[in-house]
């Protein structure tokens, strides 16, 4: 299960429970694919993007989940349909070419080779399939308000080129400065792996702008002025929607079923939270804190970057003793309970503070509009 804070707090998963956590995480063009601004693109309702509509049935789900292979192969299954958002299908295809075209030129020739199908069959590929939704959803949000997307490539290579300056800092911390061919190769694969969430970000930035006026900072710091050195205890019970061997999403049908049980299990919890413990003891997948009731080892803060973001921001909305969920993250549902808070101490509200009060203040609105645009648009991933 992922999305956890900036200082990378180590949280342990087990294996079978969360084979999927990032190894790196931390979380433009003009139009997909080259074309020119006005032109539609991937998940657009031509002439430009119109409110979507859920229309999928379950049966269509299980019948394109069935086409995917136990193991792909680029020249075979190039035009497999592996997800769909908005009524739109994406390609295997469809795919490499957008990380090709901006972010990694050799990608297409990687999956193609039979010694580097690997990566085809990974983890990475479900990473990267996950990121391109959001950024189809992100892209026509974008255009339905009709957002002037110029800059937004050199927004995206400012995101990414300080990301990676981070990256290497960390790297070198403990070792002997990078080489430029270790420096070289690093930074090929951060922008394999970082150019979507990237992307995203520099859209997400179009779409909430992070310029408040002072009364609206003041006003959203007194209201969230624990967040800056605050952390929280807190507990899940987790249902896996991904096969632990592969990382793979597990069928439609079986994901629905854990959907159901998550359901049902937060109805108990709703009128008797007091059995978190006992009952995550009973049905949680999650083997590192099964046995603990649900309870984490360490504490969260509220942009903590090794946890999944949609579990974090939720145990942050609610008070100590408080249930909530199904919450649905990359790895699966999770029931959470929040167990404790702590804070160590306060930022003061002025002078250079109020850069960081603006930009925890745009972070959080960013989260919560990335989660209204995924309950709000059609979604639907098969890897």
């Amino acid at each position: 299960m992922p999305v956890m804070t900036e200082d990378q707090r180590s949280h342990t998963f087990s294996a079978a429970a969360f084979p999927l956590v990032l190894a790196a995480l931390a979380l433009v063009a003009q139009a997909p694919f080259g074309r020119a601004q006005g032109e539609s693109a991937p998940g657009d309702s031509s002439p430009s993007a119109q409110a979507p509509q859920k229309t999928l049935a379950a049966q269509d789900d299980d019948r394109y989940a069935a086409k995917i292979p136990g193991r792909l192969d680029w020249a075979r299954d190039k035009g497999l349909v592996i997800g769909i958002v908005d009524g739109h299908e994406i390609t295997l295809d469809e795919l490499g070419r957008y990380i090709k075209d901006r972010y990694d030129p050799q990608i297409l020739v990687s999956w193609g080779d039979p010694d580097g199908s690997r990566d085809l069959n990974s983890q990475a590929l479900s990473q990267l399939l996950w990121q391109y939704a959001d950024l189809l959803i992100l892209r026509s949000e974008v255009r339905a308000r009709d957002i002037d997307m110029a800059g937004l490539q050199a927004s995206t290579d400012a995101i990414l080129a300080k990301g990676f300056e981070e990256y290497v800092a960390k790297l070198e911390k403990d070792r002997a400065k990078l080489t430029p061919a270790a420096r070289q190769h690093y930074e090929a694969r951060h922008r394999r792996e970082q150019g979507l969430r990237s992307e995203s970000r520099a859209l997400l930035d179009l779409l909430v702008p992070s310029r408040y006026k002072q009364t609206e900072l003041r006003d959203w710091y007194v209201g969230h002025g624990d967040v800056f050195y605050g952390r929280v205890e807190f507990a899940h019970i987790f249902f896996s929607t991904r096969d632990p061997a592969t990382g793979r999403l597990l069928p439609p049908k079986e994901r629905r079923r854990k959907a159901a049980l998550a359901e049902a299990l937060m109805l108990r919890l709703r009128d008797a939270p007091q059995n978190f413990e006992t009952l995550a003891r009973e049905h949680s997948e999650d083997n590192a804190t099964r046995e603990r009731g649900g309870r984490f080892e360490s504490w969260a803060k509220r942009f903590e970057t090794s946890l999944p973001t949609p579990v974090v921001r939720a145990v942050w909305k609610i008070k100590n003793g408080e249930v909530d969920g199904p919450v649905e993250s990359y790895y699966g549902y999770h029931c959470v309970r929040r167990l404790d808070q702590q804070i160590t101490k306060y930022i003061l509200f002025y002078g250079g503070t109020i850069d960081k009060i603006t930009d925890t203040m745009a972070a959080d609105k960013r989260e919560d509009f990335l989660a209204a645009m995924r309950d709000r648009h059609e979604r639907r991933l098969y890897l």
